[in-house]
């Protein structure tokens, strides 16, 4: 997506916004927005953008870990263990889930 080069947040989110308006299921746009409001603190719109995210993309080490942040700070329990499960069994050996191990401990 264009907006992704746009140094303005508010007009880069005002696109993605945009994009999401034109395919709601456009999952870069939902993955930046879910990183946008987390950066603001916005935690429980960053959790629905996340929580999208995840349910149409492929998931990766990254989009997880900030679903398990999000979930632990919205206290949703079953997504926090679903997303914990999902980037232990996925990606076991990746520097973000060994990170998460280190954080966690």
């Amino acid at each position: 997506l264009c907006a992704l080069g746009i140094p303005n947040i508010k007009l880069a989110e005002h696109y993605f916004n945009q994009a999401l308006g034109q395919d709601p299921n456009r999952t870069a746009a939902l993955w930046e927005l879910a990183n946008i409001h987390y950066k603001r603190a916005n935690f429980k719109t960053a959790f629905n953008y996340i929580v999208r995210y995840n349910s149409l993309a492929n998931p990766d080490p990254k989009s997880l870990v900030l679903g398990i942040q999000l979930a632990d700070k919205m206290h949703e329990l079953n997504k926090l263990g679903y997303y914990e499960e999902m980037l232990r069994k996925n990606y076991p050996n990746s520097k973000e889930y060994k990170l998460y191990l280190k954080i966690r401990s």
